[in-house]
């Protein structure tokens, strides 16, 4: 079985793949990058609350807190998007 690898504690720029897109297609993708950091927020918070609640010495807590800090790390990659849609950037 394949090991799971943590992503890295930081995160590349976003490089530049294609032009901003128009208006419409950018309120569109604005409003998906907002639904998918709501619901890393609620992986990130659940994560957190099921991490505290554990035994120390439960197996599974490193998991626990390794599926907290992917999903926070994947709210500041969607940020970074966000951001760079704002300005109007290369995607």
């Amino acid at each position: 079985m394949a090991q799971f690898t943590p992503p890295s504690s930081s995160i590349p720029p976003v490089p530049a793949l294609v032009h901003p897109p128009d208006e419409e297609a950018n309120a569109v993708i604005q409003g998906a990058l907002h639904d998918l950091n709501n619901l890393l927020l609620i992986i990130a918070t659940y994560s957190s609350l099921a991490f505290n609640k554990m035994a120390i010495d439960s197996p599974i807590r490193t998991h626990i807190k390794q599926a907290g800090e992917a999903a926070s790390q994947a709210a500041l990659l969607s940020q970074q998007i966000q951001n760079a849609l704002k300005q109007g950037k290369d995607l």
